[in-house]
This record gives C-alpha cells, sequence and structure tokens, in this order.
C-alpha cells in the first residue's frame, strides 16, 4: 500500500518506455505526459480500479486497503469522473466496447489486468495483477536495456480497419486525387506528406491510401490515373519520389512501403519508424519548412516555441 513509492513509480516508467495506450483511451501514456499537453488539469489521472467508496461498501473501507499499489491505473481525467463509485463489473463492459479484441487485449496486457479481473475478489485481484505489473516492469527495464524483444507480426490491414484512427495508425481516400474536382489536389498530397512525418516525429504509425474516413475501402484507382504508368508500380515511384522531396530522402529511405488488396481494391500501406531526429516537410516553393508531430487522432503543426519544447523532450540526449 502507497500512494508513492519506487514500485508504483516503475510501473508508470514502464507503461511509458513500451508506448502504453491510457487504459480505456484511444491515447498513449507519453503523449498524455508529454509538457505541451499541460493545462488546468492534469491529462492524466490516477484511478481506482475497485473505486474508493465501492471498496467501502463490501468491507475493505481502511486506507491501505484501497491505496494498495495494484488498485492504481492511469485513465483521462474525464473517464476516471464518470467511472465514480461504480463497482468494476458495472463499469468494465462499457468501456471493454470502445475497443476491437485485439486493441482491448493489448492494453489489458499493459495495464496487467487478468481475465476476468472485473468479476474477482479484490483479494485476488490484488494477488492476480501484481505478478502481472512485474512482467510489465521486467518488460521495461529490457526495453531499456537493449535486450531483444519478441518479434510482432504486423496487423494486416483487415485488422486495422477493425481499429479507429489514433496515435499510429491513419487512413487517407486518396493520395492526391480530388474526387470533387476529379484532378490533382496539392492539399491533398500535403497531407499524405505531413501524417507520415507527424508519425516519424512521435512513435512512428502506419497510413493506408485508399481508405476512407469510414474504414471502408475505396482503392487506388483514380491516384493510379495520375500517374506516369497508370498502375501499382507507377504510383509506387511516384509517392517515393514525392516523400523524397517533401520530407528528405533519409526519412522516406526508413519507411516500408507496400500493398494489399481489400476485396475488389489496392491498398497502399507505408508504414513509419519513429524517427531519431526531427522530420520535415518541404511544402513546394514554400520558404519555410513545417514540423509536424502526431498526437492522438490528429496530425499537429507545432510553433516554433513548441518545436523547441518537443524536441528538448522527445530526442533527449
Amino acid at each position: 500500500s502507497a500512494g508513492r513509492g519506487p514500485g508504483l513509480f516503475a510501473y508508470y516508467a514502464s507503461l511509458n518506455i513500451l508506448n502504453a495506450p491510457v487504459l480505456f483511451s484511444k491515447l498513449r501514456v507519453p503523449e498524455l505526459s508529454d509538457p505541451i499537453l499541460r493545462g488546468t488539469r492534469l491529462a492524466l489521472e490516477r484511478h481506482h480500479l475497485f473505486p474508493v467508496a465501492y471498496l467501502k461498501k463490501i468491507g475493505h473501507g481502511e486506507i491501505r486497503d484501497y491505496n494498495q499499489i495494484a488498485n492504481f491505473a492511469l485513465l483521462e481525467w474525464g473517464d476516471n469522473g464518470a467511472i465514480t463509485d461504480r463497482a468494476p463489473a458495472d463499469y468494465f463492459p462499457e468501456y471493454a466496447a470502445r475497443f476491437a479484441p485485439h486493441d482491448l487485449a493489448e492494453m489489458l496486457r499493459l495495464h496487467a489486468l487478468p481475465d476476468g479481473w472485473a468479476d474477482m475478489a479484490y483479494p485476488d485481484f490484488l494477488d492476480a495483477r501484481r505478478k502481472l505489473m512485474a512482467r510489465v516492469i521486467h518488460e521495461g527495464y529490457d526495453r531499456l536495456s537493449g535486450a531483444s524483444a519478441p518479434v510482432k507480426e504486423k496487423p494486416s490491414i483487415a485488422q486495422l480497419l477493425t481499429s479507429e484512427e489514433d496515435s499510429t495508425i491513419e487512413f487517407k481516400a486518396s493520395a492526391r486525387y480530388n474526387l470533387h474536382t476529379g484532378q490533382r489536389d496539392e492539399r491533398i498530397e500535403h497531407a499524405i506528406a505531413k501524417t507520415i512525418a507527424g508519425f516519424a516525429n512521435a512513435k512512428g504509425g502506419t497510413l493506408l491510401i485508399g481508405v476512407n474516413d469510414a474504414k471502408e475501402p475505396v482503392g487506388l484507382k483514380n491516384d493510379y490515373t495520375l500517374v506516369t504508368k497508370g498502375n501499382q508500380d507507377g504510383f509506387a515511384l511516384w509517392l517515393t519520389d514525392f516523400l523524397e522531396k517533401t520530407i528528405g530522402r533519409p526519412a522516406a529511405a526508413s519507411l516500408e512501403l507496400g500493398f494489399e488488396r481489400a476485396g475488389d481494391h489496392d491498398i497502399c500501406r507505408v508504414d513509419v519508424p519513429a524517427s531519431p531526429r526531427p522530420v520535415y516537410v518541404h511544402p513546394a516553393g514554400a520558404k519555410v519548412d513545417e514540423f509536424y508531430v502526431r498526437i492522438g487522432n490528429s496530425t499537429r503543426q507545432l510553433t516554433t516555441q513548441e518545436f523547441a519544447e518537443y524536441q528538448r523532450d522527445h530526442w533527449r540526449a
């Protein structure tokens, strides 16, 4: 039992190192810990998984009972306030329904929540979660020490389409074709470049081109009409050349570009690793470079002052 302590802080640090999602949120622990997002209220709040008022009702009313380290979790302040004194078995199904099964499973793993936790007796829950929290801390130490982590298989496009846009996933219906005008649109091209730069300047991510905002595959046929060869190869050559010019050859060389089929449609997949240095966007004809970073499900352009703070904290020597 401790409101502050090395075990608790080691666990929170591991969630940051492992880029864990905030519990019941699309956002990540490092994002909501970022100094850029400081406001009048902390974005992250410490939540009692078994709420204090609920524990008092069932006979665990002492401070050392409800302030167990294994009873704490990090939530967005809005979710924390909404749960109030509800029993886990009451509120958990509602919050779990927000996520696709594979996203929920990974979230529960990183937050050390055992299967069926919401229906467990409180002492049994604490005992099970302590062991799982220790594993997460161990994984964080392994990441710090450079120990090799198991290679995770990349989710397929079918799996990605079950997820919402978030800090690591973005969908774009096209890379340059404006459906309304039937012509090339530089603004759409610019959105591709800034999304990729935003992923690179944060934690990395995956961009799917040929998928609309409703997560429906629409394909690349329209984009193909605007490239020299008019096919997949021509599109790949154009996109590679475009990105070399807009985000620079070193950043473009780190990308993994491929194509998959979704029904009758070609989808272009761009996997973007986190960059070890800032990646800028050089708009055609512009005199000033732009800096973008992925925050939540949006790509945000930082001001000069915000960039200086972000560079200091994100690429800390």
